[in-house]
């Protein structure tokens, strides 16, 4: 919807930097989704790119993804 792309990393979101997934976890958790979040990317070649997107927590839920022996597992994340 927002144009982010797999080949691109989320280096900062608000302006806080993200360091890894529990940090990016930690900051999203935190966000107040009536506001808009500005996230800035770095691709493969690392140009940089911003984009200000919505969140929208009722459709589009954050959630993590993660490999298991029985196979992939989705778990919510939240406040």
């Amino acid at each position: 919807r927002y144009g982010l792309r797999p080949t691109q990393r989320i280096v900062a979101v608000n302006d806080e930097p993200v360091r890894d997934l529990d940090a990016l976890i930690e900051i999203v958790t935190q966000l107040d989704s009536s506001r808009p979040v500005r996230v800035r990317m770095e691709s493969l070649q690392e140009a940089e790119h911003v984009k200000t997107l919505k969140l929208d927590p009722h459709f589009w839920p954050t959630e993590l993804l993660s490999l298991t022996d029985d196979g992939w597992q989705r778990t919510a994340v939240s406040k």
